[in-house]
């Protein structure tokens, strides 16, 4: 009670709704115009900031004005910043963060510091923390690509260190006595036959099978882990998680050119990589929220390796024109659900196998068609920001693929100018004098002005 009253005083010092309301617009401007769109029509730049507003809004500020908050030992802590929690992980680290952090990256590194601190009391990193806790939702360890996100996109004011430890820790050790909350399910199956058996159940949350889906989680956390670390210049780690990162292709069927999920006994189910046959209610069996045809493309970390096993670049974009049949496909089809967040990544990998005007044009096919200036406005669940944060990038043209680095592929932006302003106080701006709904593609790209 001594808290909240504080709180109000803090907050509310007058009593005043007007100077609540003004306060709080003056923030929200403030962040909102860190990136500038000039052009376009008045639906367009609502449909941009109002997707710009959603991936804003969470992760949030769960501590009092004095910093303290409820932790998730069960203990009463005071932290130095604010302290976030309700972390949709296996969502946001796809894009939301990286966008967070560019456009409040103070806020960013507190959210990466309440990830930290979680784990330090917990014991574990969190896989979806909330207040106080663990809802410990979805496969992965996604707290690992998230911390990476941020410090690739420039955050650094958290604890590093302790952050790649905790990370380490997770990826590297059994997780025991911990009831329900478990950072990496099936660990040892993953370290011993570098592969999670298909019909392996998520134990944490919703009772789909994810053995397939968990082992290109798993190798694209441990990818996260290994820039992380090369950052940070703890070369062992770096060299020993990066050949994990490679786990992916114990999933690689050469008798349909897929990635599939295997059985216990390494063997990959008969037949094509869709099959009706296998359907529950999670998706495909061995895939939370997918399916096989869905999940091949989840290999940021490795896109020319993928390319490679299917046969080339050519043969490549061929899968990906049939996988792009349909847009919003849900997890029954083998075709793209853009609004669900394993295809979030997928139209821009087309740049990854010499096809950008394809990239281009089903980015913004995408864009147009599945989001709109109206109540219903995006493709599927938002995910505390995850489809809102993908639709800022295809406004930008750039799309952080590659979880862990600071790479963005390139497809094109909607709107003639762009301005963003960077934490450094250095703007990146877009000039696309021919920019328009109608034309998306990119004849030419100069870039200017960038130091090293």
């Amino acid at each position: 009670v001594a808290d909240a009253a504080d709180n109000l005083a803090v907050e509310d010092p007058g009593w005043s709704l007007d100077q609540v309301q003004a306060r709080a617009t003056a923030a929200w401007n403030a962040v909102l115009g860190r990136i500038a769109v000039g052009g376009g029509s008045p639906s367009q730049q609502r449909t941009f900031t109002t997707a710009l507003y959603h991936s804003l809004l969470d992760p949030d500020v769960v501590s009092d004005d004095n910093g303290e908050y409820p932790g998730p030992d069960g203990r009463v802590h005071r932290s130095a910043g604010n302290h976030y929690a309700n972390f949709s992980e296996w969502d946001i680290y796809r894009s939301e963060i990286q966008l967070v952090s560019l456009v409040a990256p103070k806020q960013a590194g507190d959210m990466v510091q309440s990830l930290v601190d979680d784990g330090t009391q917990n014991g574990w990193l969190p896989k979806w923390a909330i207040v106080g806790g663990d809802e410990s939702q979805m496969n992965g360890d996604s707290a690992d690509p998230i911390i990476a996100d941020a410090y690739a996109f420039g955050v650094r004011d958290f604890d590093v260190h302790r952050a790649l430890a905790e990370m380490v820790k997770g990826a590297t050790e059994n997780e025991t006595g911990h009831g329900l909350e478990i950072e990496r399910q099936y660990l040892s199956q993953y370290l011993s036959q570098h592969f999670v058996p298909a019909d392996s159940l998520d134990l944490t949350s919703i009772d789909y099978s994810i053995g397939g889906s968990v082992t290109l989680e798993y190798a694209i956390d441990d990818f996260a882990i290994a820039r992380m670390a090369l950052a940070l210049g703890d070369h062992a780690v770096y060299e020993s998680m990066m050949q994990r990162a490679h786990n992916w292709e114990y999933l690689f069927n050469p008798a349909t050119g897929y990635l599939q999920a295997r059985a216990e006994d390494g063997s990959f189910p008969a037949g094509p990589a869709f099959a009706t046959s296998q359907f529950e209610p999670g998706g495909q069996l061995g895939f939370e929220e997918g399916n096989a045809i869905q999940y091949t493309w989840a290999v940021p970390q490795d896109l020319s390796g993928l390319a490679a096993l299917m046969g080339g670049d050519a043969a490549t974009v061929g899968r990906l024109d049939t996988f792009f049949t349909s847009l919003n496909a849900t997890r029954y089809q083998p075709y793209d659900w853009a609004g669900n967040e394993p295809s979030l990544w997928t139209p821009w990998e087309y740049d990854y196998v010499g096809a950008p005007e394809k990239a281009q044009a089903t980015v913004r096919t995408i864009a147009d068609e599945l989001y709109a200036d109206a109540p219903v406005d995006e493709p599927g669940n938002d995910d505390l920001g995850a489809i809102s944060s993908w639709y800022v990038w295809a406004a930008l043209g750039l799309y952080p693929v590659t979880p862990g680095t600071g790479d963005l592929a390139l497809a094109s932006p909607l709107f003639p100018t762009v301005s963003l302003l960077l934490p450094d106080g250095h703007r990146l701006v877009e000039h696309a004098p021919a920019a328009s709904a109608f034309d998306p593609y990119v004849h030419s790209l100069t870039v200017t002005g960038v130091t090293r």
